[in-house]
């Protein structure tokens, strides 16, 4: 079987303002800062997963 490298991006994004965060620390400091009532619930992390065109020709190994 072959392998197949890919890439991926993540982006965290703060479900109830909208925001979307540099990184995760970005994130957890927001969580932690007492001024805002964000909390880990409201923290969405979407993966994109780029997968390099594969060929589907239905041959086998």
């Amino acid at each position: 079987m072959d392998v197949i490298h890919c890439k991926s991006e993540v982006i965290i994004k703060n479900k109830k303002t909208g925001k979307v965060y540099k990184n995760e620390d970005e994130a957890k400091k927001d969580i932690q800062d007492s001024s805002t009532d964000t909390s880990e619930s409201d923290i969405q992390r979407d993966v994109n997963i780029i997968v390099p065109e594969l060929s589907l020709d239905g041959e086998t190994d």
